[in-house]
């Protein structure tokens, strides 16, 4: 029996929709950890890899809204208290400067797929820019005498 053809507004919609949809963010860190970072998962001890979640909650705090469940509503965590607060247990809790305690931390599913490419890009050009560095000679004025040119 042949598939069913799906009209394409129909998938289009579907799409932004799950897109829109939350994940918890220690997933959306981990997703952003294994996609960006070196050191894979198994070459972590417990301690390293909840740091390194804890980073990536931090990182994806600077480019996506963050949201957190009060009373059964999805409410989205102030932009004051992701400035002066922390990150803690690889993003599953926000600890406000003020001392407001979030937990059940979300991101959208969209908003973290464009801010893994944001993160790739800068994680990119910033590798770039400390290769040409490396390899071009300091100038005269800022060699050591015994160096050489």
């Amino acid at each position: 029996m042949p598939r069913k053809r799906i009209d394409p507004r129909i998938a289009r919609e579907r799409l932004i929709a799950s897109q829109a949809k939350p994940v918890k963010l220690r997933v959306a860190a981990s997703v952003v950890h294994s996609q960006l970072s070196p050191n894979a998962r198994f070459n972590m001890r417990g301690p390293e890899y909840i740091a390194a979640l804890t980073d990536a909650a931090t990182a994806l705090a600077q480019l996506v809204d963050i949201y957190y469940v009060a009373n059964k509503k999805l409410l989205r965590v102030p932009k004051d208290d992701l400035e002066s607060g922390k990150f803690a247990d690889g993003g599953n809790v926000f600890r406000a400067a003020s001392g407001t305690l979030y937990r059940s931390l979300s991101v959208r599913r969209g908003e973290v797929m464009q801010a893994i490419e944001a993160l790739r890009t800068s994680q990119t050009a910033i590798e770039a820019s400390a290769s040409s560095a490396a390899a071009t000679p300091a100038p005269a004025e800022e060699r050591g005498p015994l160096e050489k040119s």
